[in-house]
């Protein structure tokens, strides 16, 4: 997602108005939702080893101490959350630039507003990717 965004801004920045408000129509796509809530999860590894741990520890008769696994649950709880939240923002805010197509990019104010928009929300991206990226180092030092 923040690629595509970087795609948007570049047509801005080639004054492509018109392919910027196709581009802009395209963001309220569901499919590309789906892939983008992909995204932005956690990595499969992380999440069959929190589906497994409990089977681990019964089947090896592993002795983990309760502080751990309650560390460990919530520390995956935070991404979870995380995760939910972020999905749901991403959601609203491609709904939202999605409507901007309809803008008149021809009009300076209106062309300003909507590189603005896309730069905020990548940037906003951006930032909220490398918090995933800490959380996930938290629980992988957990194990």
């Amino acid at each position: 997602m923040i690629v595509r965004l970087g795609d948007l801004l570049a047509l801005a920045n080639e004054d492509l108005r018109d392919e910027l408000s196709t581009e802009l129509g395209r963001l309220n796509n569901v499919n590309d939702w789906i892939a983008i809530e992909r995204e932005f999860r956690i990595c499969r590894g992380l999440r069959i080893a929190k589906r497994e741990m409990k089977g681990i520890i019964k089947k090896f008769k592993i002795k983990v101490s309760v502080e751990d696994r309650d560390l460990f649950e919530e520390a995956f709880g935070k991404i979870f959350h995380a995760e939910r939240e972020l999905g749901e923002y991403i959601g609203e805010s491609l709904e939202s630039l999605a409507t901007m197509r309809d803008l008149p990019l021809d009009l300076e104010n209106d062309f300003n507003r909507v590189v603005e928009e896309v730069t905020k929300f990548q940037n906003f991206l951006k930032a909220e990717r490398q918090e995933l990226i800490l959380l996930e180092t938290d629980i992988i030092e957990k194990i």
